[in-house]
């Protein structure tokens, strides 16, 4: 993966014997596998975070080298919300966080406003993209999101005895 600048060879001349040229640039994206957890989201938990998994699509590269500062996370399907930062102050890693077997890193986003995006039950395409340190760009989805509306509000998501009828 790479980014590729070129200018246009070709310098069309119109009627007028004037010409033009254009610059072309394309930029190539390194894939990435995308692991969003939790699986369901429910509205009316109170966590803090969504976490998010990168790993290398084919080991095209290290997510070591990733730079969480610019890495955001988007719904795309059923809505399309802006994009979200990662959440200030938030862990991040670079380990095994999944535990499938391939490094990844770990990023985590506010939840509070990833539930607000959604108001009905849904399944959902997360977009996740960032750059690498070195300047170049990946991008991966996560379509395996689920979005429920449904349940009793928990006040502490690591204490499901916290439950408020």
């Amino acid at each position: 993966p790479e980014t590729i600048d070129g200018v246009a060879e070709r310098e069309p001349i119109d009627a007028s014997g004037n010409t033009s040229s254009a610059t072309l640039r394309v930029v190539v994206l390194a894939p990435a596998v995308i692991d969003c957890n939790p699986k369901t989201i429910n509205v009316k938990a109170k966590g803090n975070y969504v976490t998010v998994y990168i790993e290398s699509a084919g080991g095209c590269f290290d997510p070591a080298n990733i730079d969480v500062s610019t890495v955001t996370l988007q719904a795309i399907d059923p809505v399309t919300s802006v994009k979200l930062a990662v959440a200030t102050g938030a862990p991040t890693s670079v380990s095994d966080g999944n535990g499938n077997g391939v490094i990844d890193r770990m990023v985590k986003f506010d939840r509070a406003t990833i539930q607000s995006w959604f108001s009905v039950d849904s399944n959902i395409i997360f977009v996740v993209e960032g750059k690498f340190l070195d300047g170049r760009r990946f991008e991966g989805k996560d379509t395996s999101v689920r979005v429920i509306n449904t349940g009793i509000d928990h006040t502490n998501e690591a204490n499901h005895g916290s439950i408020q009828y």
